[in-house]
């Protein structure tokens, strides 16, 4: 009950979007930095670093990582099988490879190697586009990064080369600067797929393309090497905008999830001399319920403030409640 209470208090600031195609989640670290989560949440049935949590008396012990997936993360990592590769995928579904018979147990297929129906997995060779929105990968025999970034840009499909992977960025960012902030209706949604991840047509039961689009997760970074946009785009999940901000000191001081045509999470954080965040404002906003509604004219919003002790490790946490009064959970790390 004590432990349930904690999570009945703090999960409602928790954004867990397990459809979401970008591939970042974002925590508030025990040394007051703002982190990313790069895989999903794994928690801990183990004890293997001691917690004490304790809220309005009650004292609750728990391991370190499940006390940052549970209390310290505000949006989570989407899971990898909204993602991953399956039988659905375009580049699958439409693959026009012909299989033939073989005298042996192992099947060949005909032409043994048939570069137009490759499916492309990209690492990151930097090229920045005209306007440098963001960084897109090339198909380059030797994949060896320009310069090290911290994130994998992650292009899927058939098809995909230097001129497809322009087209389909062009495509992309005309999408996104029409539809920000306005409602995407299923006309949208399924013209996007159908340039992106759909045949042009079918002759003699055969699906005829230039490419096909699984998935499309592109990063882009200032002159300081930070990272300030993540674009995706998944054939099923549509597409999602990831933009950030930071301060003089290098802090991160804005963090925007932009689901285009439904949904937008925005996190301000706010630091202490010490550039531990001791902050972090909360806005959740939706686009509304059909193309005639007032776009993000209803925004909810939640703050949630941190201490840290003599060492610099949090040892309080609390949500402003409506009436400015503090809901305080205590932490002990030992």
């Amino acid at each position: 009950m004590k432990l349930g209470i904690i999570f009945i208090v703090f999960n409602l600031f928790i954004v867990c979007d397990s459809i979401a195609q970008n591939p970042l989640g974002v925590y508030i670290d025990i040394d007051g930095k703002v982190k990313f989560w790069t895989s999903e949440a794994n928690r801990n049935g183990n004890v293997d670093d001691s917690v004490y949590v304790s809220f309005n008396g009650e004292k609750q012990l728990m391991d370190l990582r499940n006390l940052k997936l549970d209390n310290l993360t505000l949006l989570e990592a989407p899971r990898y099988n909204a993602t991953s590769s399956c039988n659905m995928d375009p580049s699958i579904r439409y693959d026009t490879t012909e299989q033939v018979k073989s005298n042996i147990a192992i099947n060949s297929t005909i032409p043994f190697f048939d570069t137009s129906q490759l499916h492309l997995f990209y690492l990151p060779t930097t090229v920045i586009d005209s306007n440098h929105l963001f960084t897109i990968t090339t198909n380059d025999s030797i994949k060896i990064s320009v310069e090290q970034k911290e994130f994998t840009d992650d292009i899927r499909g058939v098809g995909l080369n230097d001129s497809t992977i322009k087209e389909v960025k062009t495509i992309l960012m005309e999408y996104i600067n029409r539809l920000t902030g306005k409602w995407e209706g299923e006309e949208e949604r399924e013209a996007l797929r159908s340039k992106l991840s759909l045949p042009d047509t079918i002759i003699e039961y055969k699906a005829i393309y230039d490419y096909l689009v699984d998935l499309f997760v592109v990063h882009n970074y200032d002159n300081k090497n930070r990272l300030t946009k993540v674009i995706g785009y998944h054939w099923n999940l549509g597409v999602e905008v990831d933009s950030l901000r930071y301060n003089k000191k290098g802090n991160l001081i804005y963090f925007c999830r932009d689901k285009i045509g439904s949904v937008r999470h925005e996190y301000y954080f706010k630091y202490n001399k010490n550039g531990q965040v001791e902050k972090v404002t909360y806005i959740y906003n939706s686009v509304g319920t059909n193309r005639n509604t007032t776009q993000y004219s209803h925004p909810e919003t939640q703050i949630m403030k941190f201490t840290y002790n003599n060492l610099g490790i949090i040892n309080s946490q609390s949500r402003v409640q409506k009436d400015g009064k503090l809901l305080t959970t205590y932490i002990e790390i030992r």
